[in-house]
């Protein structure tokens, strides 16, 4: 059947320490000395700025692709591209991720496991920055944030975010513990492994070697996304410092990859897209922010040119292996008709997104691990301790926080249990029927 799949990723909260604030209430956040820098070479304003230019180009590869042809179709483009041109002010993201968010739903229950994810994650975005709008002196509603407000939005629901992927990626590890995936006639790790050795490695390669790595895909799949599991639950959870956000994201990418690069019939690019955009819950804000900004000097420079020319060569390498691979499939025909194929000349555009986005995400999750390592030994050890800390604004933490992390733990492993989730469960490729009994 069609298959489809969705990951993500979470971390701990990092670079800041804590102050009571006497104008809103809530327990104030002040910047480490070190993660101040010059924004005025930036693109991105600051994190929340950096997160919603990602956030806006994953939205809008998405909405392109899938038409922008209703009257709901032209709010929701106006609304992303509006996010992203106003550094990501918090009325017009507001409204922004409530379309979104309404869209994902909306086809419930027979949607992709994606669409729930996404929903879910943007959902603690929009409940934080609603949280600090309520949190003004006069206890209405403000349409504007102070750069410390926006700082504590933006942690606070990476916060949850960080929990809530590592959720769906170990429930993603977890179903696919079963005699059917493992065995490799009948795993859906197998095909997908044969596509990508068959159009990347070279014809020279002798049939038994092949055959021999499609027959450990199914166990190489399982534990390399058990692996990453755990390591995304520890991030989440604050053990081991700055190593496990680090090791989860590279596996994470490292899978996505490859789930970009399968060519059709399998391939489900913008998944890869979806959760690249996610993965940057793994990056202090101040770190997202110079990891979204302009080169500042000739290394930068050399370092953003490399990216470009991977995503183009990348791009290059999908296409051939989509017309010599491909032939006859509605995707190499450059017809829409599966989920996330996303092809337009002959060229499918989720590739060179999520490798521009990968390197944004990579370059903020490095850009933290370099700040801690430069950091005097108190404030390592205060930002390394930060996320067992409270949240910034106690309405959310009370409240929002809990329930967003009840829903993902129950979407995750209870859902699938319980028979409640067919279509959205999250068990993508597990080899599990769950439709039909």
């Amino acid at each position: 059947g069609q298959l489809t799949v969705c990951y993500s990723c979470s971390h701990s909260q990092w670079g800041y320490t804590r102050q009571s604030s006497s104008a809103t209430g809530n327990p104030a956040t002040t910047p480490s000395p070190l993660t101040t820098y010059d924004k005025r070479r930036h693109m991105a304003r600051d994190g929340l700025a950096a997160f919603s230019l990602l956030w806006a180009a994953q939205q809008a590869l998405i909405l392109f692709y899938t038409g922008i042809a209703s009257p709901f179709d032209r709010l929701q483009a106006l609304l992303v591209a509006a996010s992203a041109l106003s550094s990501g002010w918090p009325p017009v993201l507001c409204a922004a991720l409530a379309v979104r968010i309404y869209a994902n739903c909306e086809p419930w229950p027979n949607a992709w496991e994606s669409h729930f994810w996404c929903a879910q994650t943007d959902a603690a975005l929009l409940l934080s920055l609603v949280a600090q709008l309520l949190s003004g002196s006069g206890g209405g509603l403000s349409i504007s944030l102070s750069n410390a407000q926006r700082s504590f939005a933006l942690r606070d629901a990476n916060r949850v975010v960080r929990w809530q992927l590592a959720f769906f990626y170990s429930s993603a590890a977890l179903f696919k513990l079963n005699s059917s995936f493992l065995d490799h006639r009948y795993s859906c790790a197998s095909p997908y492994v044969a596509q990508l050795l068959t159009a990347y490695l070279p014809d020279t390669l002798s049939l038994p070697l092949l055959a021999s790595l499609v027959a450990a895909a199914p166990c190489t799949v399982a534990l390399g996304e058990s692996v990453l599991s755990l390591a995304l639950l520890a991030a989440a959870a604050g053990v081991g410092g700055r190593g496990t956000a680090v090791a989860g994201v590279c596996l994470a990418l490292l899978l996505h990859f490859g789930i970009a690069l399968t060519p059709p019939p399998n391939n489900v690019g913008a998944f890869s897209v979806l959760m690249a955009c996610r993965l940057a819950a793994f990056a202090p804000p101040e770190a997202l922010a110079r990891a979204a900004s302009l080169p500042r000097s000739a290394s930068e420079a050399v370092s953003a040119a490399s990216l470009t020319s991977l995503a183009a060569a990348a791009a290059a390498a999908a296409a051939a292996a989509t017309s010599s691979g491909g032939d006859g499939s509605g995707a190499a025909a450059g017809e829409v008709g599966q989920m996330s194929i996303m092809f337009a000349a002959g060229v499918d555009w989720s590739v060179p997104t999520f490798v521009l986005l990968a390197g944004v995400v990579l370059r903020g999750v490095a850009g933290g691990v370099a700040s801690a390592a430069a950091a005097p030994p108190s404030a390592a050890a205060a930002s390394a301790g930060s996320g067992a800390s409270g949240y910034a604004s106690q309405g959310f933490g009370r409240r929002a926080a809990p329930a967003l992390l009840s829903v993902a733990f129950a979407h995750a492993f209870a859902g699938p249990i319980l028979g409640t989730q067919n279509l959205g469960g999250s068990i993508m490729y597990s080899n599990l029927r769950v439709v039909g009994g």
